[in-house]
């Protein structure tokens, strides 16, 4: 134990663990706050290690072929989230300390305002940290592929002598297959050291080309996966090649202008104080910067448009390099460091606004998460395996929330996340609606009500339970609602109509007013104390159920059933039906 502790203060004797230490810390926090999204779902859903490689070799074959990066994914969403927010947050630290390691280039000294620079203009400048640095599958996808990368490029950049030679193969194949264009740049600065050695006629020692040999095997599998053929077939346009080029490198210029403007005038202003000082290593922090800038233009290359967003992370990482590395060459400049401080300062209060900011965002977002999980656990355990779920209210959203340009779950039960999350949570289906609508009908609703999604089975349900009170309203129909009509009239609904309106109430298992006619009409009565008006309408939005003042329905062509319970003193359930649809009812409101 004495060794233990004696090891420990010695580690945070040097100035710059115990900020590496601050800032483990702070992404760690951030880390928990975290909740899953979007991939994640998907990539949970695994029957142990053997099962997680077949998934992966199936991605590779059918959409992508980042299969080092998805299998850190898989792997880690296969065990508690605690494991991926201690190790994600060692990677954060990882990943800065690199970076700075290689803008002190052979120098084994790493310099801590120099450390305390980077992890500041990573967290103030990368695109979209929350989904490139705390979103789980995000995160090995970007800063997990950049920090292998980029510790692969360290021994390059130091000038290492290596025994173990031959382990350069292997690694580099890793490296090569992390990202497309972070792959890319990876090359491009494997090639600029080996030229380097050539140029300055050093032996250019064998590991290093068997480093790059690795790393173009890598980035060869990556490239060339059958998925990313079948993953192009997404993004076919047919306004012809050149609207392509000019749309893409119109983008090209308006990431550097708009995303990376900052980063690309303080690496100006230090190239060229490095050219006008004289100092002769100004080639290594441009190799970085034009590294980062060839791994934005590489996107044109691909299918997908060219943003400022997740894909952008490496790039950026190269950039940011790239001014840390010359920073470091003139540290010793008295009015350069000065100005580091003064930087520093600067950007430590505005890091200070924003990580403030971002934890009410992501402790918000999470309390709203671990609500709406509460909620559908409990649906379940009352028996409904089809629940209505609020939608997560995003105005305090910020870039360091994965949710931020992401979707939360769908409207649809049959989107791909409602399938994933469904699958995940033992239930048949889940579908969301605003915040607003949820707290008006479904959060106290009727779970044996919202289980069902069946038309007929729906109308029976509410005709044999001698509390429930039916309103029926609708749009203007056509032919294709016929069975819905003879549905009705089962329970007495009156009337023959072509294409026209249905308007009535159910209680008691019989609809005692009301009709289907060609003509919209309008009721009212009392449910209980509570004074209900509702419409037929051509315009399906017009199509009212208000209670008390308050509307109910959600706004869909189709019939609109709202159900009173007396029993209840409240109404407990609306859903529109629509033919030809594999969704169940509508319970959704998409807000206008």
């Amino acid at each position: 134990m004495e060794k233990l502790r004696e090891k420990i203060g010695q580690f945070f004797s040097y100035r710059i663990n115990r900020i590496s230490a601050v800032v483990f810390l702070l992404v760690f926090i951030m880390n928990c706050l975290v909740v899953p999204t979007s991939d994640d779902f998907g990539y949970m859903i695994n029957d142990g290690f053997l099962d997680i490689l077949k998934r992966e070799y199936i991605q590779y074959m059918t959409w992508t072929g980042r299969s080092v990066a998805h299998l850190i994914a898989r792997v880690f969403l296969a065990l508690p989230k605690i494991v991926f927010n201690i190790f994600d947050s060692l990677c954060f630290v990882v990943l800065t300390r690199v970076m700075s390691a290689h803008a002190c280039g052979g120098r084994d000294e790493e310099k801590p305002l120099l450390y305390g620079l980077t992890v500041l203009l990573v967290f103030l400048f990368v695109p979209l940290f929350g989904q490139t640095v705390l979103w789980e599958t995000g995160a090995c996808n970007y800063l997990w592929t950049t920090a292998i990368v980029m510790l692969f490029l360290l021994p390059y950049r130091r000038g290492e002598t290596k025994k173990n030679a031959l382990l350069f193969l292997p690694a580099g194949i890793i490296a090569g297959w992390t990202n497309e264009n972070t792959g890319g740049a990876l090359i491009l600065m494997i090639l600029y050291f080996i030229g380097s050695d050539l140029v300055q006629k050093r032996k250019v020692q064998g590991w290093k080309w068997l480093g790059l040999a690795g790393a173009l095997i890598g980035f060869a599998a990556l490239i060339l996966a059958p998925g990313n053929k079948v993953r192009a077939a997404d993004f076919v346009s047919g306004n012809g090649m050149a609207y392509e080029l000019i749309h893409d490198f119109t983008d090209f210029l308006s990431v550097l202008d708009r995303g990376q403007l900052i980063l690309w005038l303080l690496f100006g202003a230090l190239a060229a104080y490095l050219v006008y000082s004289g100092k002769r290593r100004w080639m290594d922090p441009a190799a970085y910067a034009v590294s980062g800038l060839a791994a934005v233009a590489a996107i044109i290359l691909t299918p997908v448009q060219v943003l400022f967003d997740r894909s952008m992370f490496g790039a950026t990482i190269l950039i940011i390099t790239g001014i840390v590395c010359a920073f470091a060459l003139l540290e010793e400049d008295g009015l350069i460091r000065k100005g580091m401080v003064l930087l520093c300062g600067i950007f430590v209060t505005l890091a200070s606004l924003r990580y403030t900011r971002a934890l009410a965002d992501l402790a918000y977002t999470r309390y709203q998460y671990m609500g709406r999980e509460a909620y559908v656990q409990a649906q379940k355990e009352a028996g409904n395996v089809n629940p209505v779920v609020p939608q997560l209210y995003r105005e305090f959203e910020t870039d360091y929330n994965p949710y931020h340009g992401l979707s939360d779950l769908s409207i649809y039960r049959r989107q791909w996340m409602n399938e994933y999350y469904s699958y995940m949570h033992g239930i048949e289906s889940v579908q969301s609606t605003p915040l607003s609508k949820w707290n008006t009908i479904y959060r106290d609703g009727d779970p044996q009500l919202h289980n069902i999604t069946d038309y007929d089975a729906y109308l029976a349900a509410v005709a044999e339970n001698p509390a429930y009170t039916a309103v029926i309203t609708s749009g203007r129909l056509n032919d294709a609602y016929a069975p819905f009509i003879e549905g009705l009239k089962k329970y007495g609904l009156q009337g023959t109509a072509e294409n026209g309106y249905v308007i009535g109430l159910l209680s008691g298992g019989t609809i005692t007013e009301g009709s289907y006619s060609a003509s919209p009409g309008e009721m009212d009565t009392m449910l209980g104390g509570h004074y209900c008006y509702w419409a037929s309408n051509p315009d399906p939005v017009s199509a009212d159920v208000l209670v008390d003042g308050i509307e109910y329905t959600n706004d869909h062509a189709g019939i609109t059933v709202v159900v009173f319970s007396s029993e209840k003193d409240r109404v407990v359930d609306s859903i529109t039906f629509i033919p030809d649809s594999d969704q169940g009812g509508i319970r959704y409101y998409i807000e206008k």
